[in-house]
């Protein structure tokens, strides 16, 4: 005789499942041509990932590296992972450029609160563009509010110097539960030049 909650679970799993597939499309829809290519994230990477997955705790996480190494199509494709793995966030990501937009007086009060509360906040080379006194204040904003309440945020660099690149209160913040992944290599926009 089947338990009368057998039809819940099976309803909730078959919702999980659909739920998984429509934020793994619409995040596909988001990702860049660029960044689509297929690879292997690296190890340590993927490890920080299966945390995400499994830990509501996931540290933070510092991709450095020299120009090209893959550090951006890491960030994409670590939050195609997790989606596909059923992590039910919802990942967002910035460039330099699209944080300066989100700060850029008037600043949208919404905006910066979302992504102060998102899931997983990926912020790609903060330092390709220089931030000013004003962006680098918002952001002091949405880290604070991130670290206290323990969500994971992704940095990319060239350097890893987040102090000279942020600093010292916002560097303080990142660096108190952070993975540093280092990814070195040939310029991969090269490669097949």
């Amino acid at each position: 005789m089947a338990e009368p909650y057998d039809d819940d679970a099976e309803l909730h799993a078959e919702w999980l499942e659909q739920e998984r597939a429509f934020r793994v499309a619409e995040w596909r829809k988001r990702i860049p041509a660029s960044m689509r290519a297929k690879g292997e994230l690296h190890v340590e990477v993927a490890a920080w990932v299966t945390g995400l997955v499994h830990d509501k705790s996931a540290a933070n996480l510092l991709l450095v590296g020299p120009v090209g190494t893959g550090k951006t199509w890491s960030c994409w494709q670590a939050a195609t992972v997790a989606l596909e793995a059923g992590w039910l966030g919802a990942p967002v990501l910035y460039g330099a450029y699209e944080w300066r937009q989100l700060t850029t007086p008037p600043v949208n009060e919404v905006d910066v609160r979302d992504a102060a509360r998102s899931d997983l906040l990926i912020l790609d080379d903060p330092g390709a563009m220089r931030l000013g006194a004003w962006e680098l204040e918002h952001l002091y904003g949405v880290i604070d509010y991130r670290w206290n309440h323990r969500l994971p945020t992704v940095i990319t660099s060239n350097v890893p110097d987040l102090r000279g690149m942020l600093g010292e209160r916002i560097a303080s913040r990142l660096a108190a539960d952070v993975a540093v992944v280092v990814l070195d290599g040939p310029d991969r926009r090269r490669e097949g030049q």
